[in-house]
């Protein structure tokens, strides 16, 4: 790689920016919340100032940028860039690419979440090596990377890991795709806070509220998990129960 490139991944909680130099090194980076920003053009907006931000922090300028790299979940033709759904984030029929592109006059390219952190375990993390790899992401949302034979293998419409949304209990709790009962409603982050948060409204002893109170995002599977490996009871049975 000759010049630095950026990157970032939207999520439906929170978003990830960086920049990466030659050697593959993160030279800056930063990490916020979504929050009410889920309007395409407020999203994309931010994310631009704060890449520019970024860029100053590396002593950078756009043009000495390849170009951006950005991940989300979602149903999305990569070719165009172009996303039909992403449920997380209430999106219907958005041309971010184009958007992302025009807005800071470099060449952008668009991936499915899992299947960019998949790359990535392949060429230089756990999976550096092997041929055949799947990389499973529990976020906000749940979803899988394939790598067959050294490259990504995404199916029909990019849908070949796209499991968070199999319908698991038909009486399940509500998912953001609208359906009942899905993995994703079950098991995510989003869902593990959600049954964490109820166990709190019960006024069931647990160190959970304790430790969001210190956190600005109140009840988070990071704060459950940090509950969990303090052997509260509550949260290894929210965490068990996902």
């Amino acid at each position: 790689m000759s010049d630095p490139v950026a990157c970032c991944d939207i999520g439906g909680t929170k978003m990830l920016l960086g920049i990466i130099d030659q050697d593959s090194a993160i030279v800056a980076k930063d990490k916020y919340l979504v929050g009410d920003k889920r309007d395409p053009r407020a999203l994309v907006a931010e994310l631009v100032a704060r890449l520019d931000g970024l860029l100053e922090e590396a002593g950078l300028s756009r043009r000495e940028v390849a170009g951006l790299g950005c991940s989300m979940a979602g149903m999305i033709d990569l070719e165009r860039g172009f996303v039909y759904s992403a449920p997380a984030l209430g999106w219907r029929d958005v041309g971010l690419k184009d958007a992302l592109e025009e807005a800071l006059g470099l060449p952008v390219v668009v991936e499915m979440d899992a299947y960019a952190m998949a790359l990535g375990e392949a060429l230089r993390g756990a999976g550096a090596g092997r041929q055949h790899l799947v990389g499973i992401v529990v976020g906000t949302g749940i979803g899988a990377g394939l790598i067959l034979d050294g490259r990504p293998y995404h199916g029909w419409r990019g849908l070949a890991g796209d499991f968070g949304h199999m319908m698991l209990v038909p009486d399940g709790p509500l998912c953001n795709c609208g359906r009942y009962g899905c993995l994703e409603a079950l098991s995510s982050g989003t869902a593990i806070a959600a049954r964490a948060q109820g166990a709190l409204e019960q006024g069931r002893a647990t160190l959970i509220g304790e430790l969001a109170a210190k956190c600005p995002s109140g009840v988070t599977s990071e704060v459950v998990f940090a509950a969990a490996r303090r052997a509260d009871r509550v949260a290894l049975t929210v965490i068990d129960e996902a």
